[in-house]
């Protein structure tokens, strides 16, 4: 898979089940797609992920009821949905090696929209919109959950966090406690 469907290139199996009907400025439909062993073709820090993603969407908007990203040890879950300038996440759990370790909600001013394009995050937050967080995690070995994003990243250490935000993104109150071990 390459742009404008993905933000680089690539590799891995897709089933894909997808019925919707409309014009480019108003369109509605679902789809149900399970992605196997997905990982960025030109990139060495690859690490194969499997996806099992069900939605239904309109013109800037998708409704995950279904997301689910996982690895041989571990997974992410979530009931997502994605608007102009908006990413909300609820029922976030990440599971890693048999244990629960991060639970909550988070509502995100990101245009997801521009980040996928750009495949960058740099331009697609909205300073002026709400951010609203509350994330509990307990000892989250920071390499093994990296390893869902699909890359090997240089990241070791275990997090213990509570997090609580309200406000705007460029006048954020946040209220919690983050202990790192063995960063």
């Amino acid at each position: 898979m390459e742009k404008p469907i993905a933000p680089a290139p690539l590799a891995g199996g897709l089933a894909l089940d997808w019925s919707g009907d409309g014009t480019a400025k108003a369109h509605s439909g679902a789809f149900h797609a399970q992605l196997r062993k997905i990982r960025l073709i030109e990139e060495k820090s690859s690490h194969p992920v499997n996806a099992d993603l069900e939605a239904t969407y309109s013109p800037g908007n998708i409704f995950f009821s279904k997301f689910l990203v996982s690895d041989a040890d571990s997974y992410f879950s979530s009931v997502v949905t994605v608007g102009p300038r908006l990413l909300n996440l609820q029922s976030v759990l990440l599971q890693l090696s048999n244990n629960s370790q991060l639970d909550g909600s988070a509502l995100l001013p990101v245009d997801v929209w521009t980040a996928w394009r750009n495949a960058s995050w740099n331009d697609a937050l909205d300073p002026d919109g709400a951010c609203t967080i509350h994330l509990n995690a307990k000892n989250i070995d920071l390499r093994k959950a990296s390893l869902l994003t699909g890359r090997e990243l240089p990241l070791a250490g275990e997090l213990q966090m509570t997090l609580t935000t309200r406000g705007i993104l460029k006048n954020l109150n946040a209220d919690g406690r983050l202990q790192l071990a063995r960063g």
